[in-house]
């Protein structure tokens, strides 16, 4: 299957959103940040207060992130775009690439580590639910991993 590939972690509490932004970031520099009610950005004085930026505006509102690495345990991603949603008074944060944005790593492998990564962030963050998939991701025909197990799908 070809095409964007979602990794959405639901319910990501207020205080860890930073954090979590830091490490999926963590090697890369912050290509473009944009509002979805404000435009653009100043990436380096907005990272640190994107929980002020989405509370401060009427809901829904999102906050997108175009970096040029993403981190998800062992597997890196080239030119990542993030996804802070803010509704009803929660956060999602979603990671979303090209499948072929995926560095070279064991092809095999790379659905349990993208999983494994993601259960580490989540589990330091604080939220309960993630899963990653095709685009829709939401969509569980074309899911890679939730939660709870892997697949359907198992191959990038």
């Amino acid at each position: 299957m070809n095409g964007l590939v979602e990794l959405i972690f639901e319910r990501v509490p207020d205080v860890a959103v930073a954090t979590m932004l830091s490490e999926l970031l963590r090697r890369s520099g912050i290509q473009e940040m944009t509002h979805s009610e404000l435009g653009k950005l100043d990436a380096e004085t907005s990272f640190r207060d994107v929980i002020a930026l989405l509370r401060h505006q009427a809901e829904p509102s999102s906050i997108f992130i175009r970096a040029g690495i993403a981190t998800v345990g062992a597997v890196r991603t080239r030119c990542p775009l993030v996804r802070l949603l803010r509704y009803e008074e929660t956060n999602e944060l979603t990671l979303a690439f090209e499948r072929t944005d995926i560095e070279a790593v064991d092809r095999k492998d790379t659905i349990r580590m993208l999983s494994d990564g993601a259960k580490l962030l989540a589990s330091s963050a604080g939220t309960a639910e993630y899963y990653c998939g095709f685009e829709p991701a939401t969509d569980e025909r074309t899911r890679l991993f939730s939660k709870s197990k892997i697949g359907p799908l198992v191959s990038v």
